[in-house]
């Protein structure tokens, strides 16, 4: 994302007034530079990891929560004006192909078949929001995203219920 994003978005969009260094900044910022720093904790010192891991996850579940509360709640006005589109409809139908693809497409088997489906519909929403506030000046690209956002947080949190439920029957036979 960090490599293709900046490169893609101006060949790809005619009219884009933007350099690729300002659609990378904020994901170098925002997604490498923690990622780095993560992993640079781990490799320096697992047990300090693996203390500070189970919090970090509880943090993580919370933020996702406000973060879906906070798309809905900022955003009523511009996601009550959505209804009747059609938006919503290709977003769910965007979802459920692109799972319904990890599902069938993948050579992994067991757990991990349904962790690839999941992953594929679980894509990084800040990584496109933040070019696309910042490099449009169209509301309505920012107002589709969180549409998309909010539709596959539901969407991840339904599939994964329903992978842990075919794990579970899975195992059982």
């Amino acid at each position: 994302t960090i490599i293709f994003m900046p490169l893609a978005l101006p060949w790809l969009i005619p009219g884009l007034e933007a350099d690729a260094w300002s659609i990378a900044s904020p994901l170098v910022f925002l997604i490498l530079l923690p990622l780095a720093m993560g992993l640079v904790i781990r490799t320096c010192s697992a047990s300090f990891a693996a203390r500070i891991s189970p919090p970090l996850a509880k943090l993580s579940s919370l933020s996702l929560l406000l973060l879906f509360v906070l798309l809905v709640g900022l955003n009523v006005s511009a996601l009550l004006g959505v209804l009747g589109s059609g938006a919503i409809l290709a977003g769910l139908i965007y979802l459920i192909g692109l799972f319904v693809a990890g599902w069938f497409l993948s050579m992994a088997e067991g757990a991990a078949r349904g962790v690839l489906a999941l992953a594929i519909i679980a894509r990084n929403f800040g990584a496109a929001l933040v070019p696309a506030s910042n490099s449009f000046n169209d509301p309505s690209i920012t107002v589709a995203l969180i549409v998309n956002a909010i539709l596959g947080i539901v969407f991840a949190f339904l599939a994964a219920r329903w992978v842990r439920s075919r794990m579970r029957s899975a195992s059982l036979e």
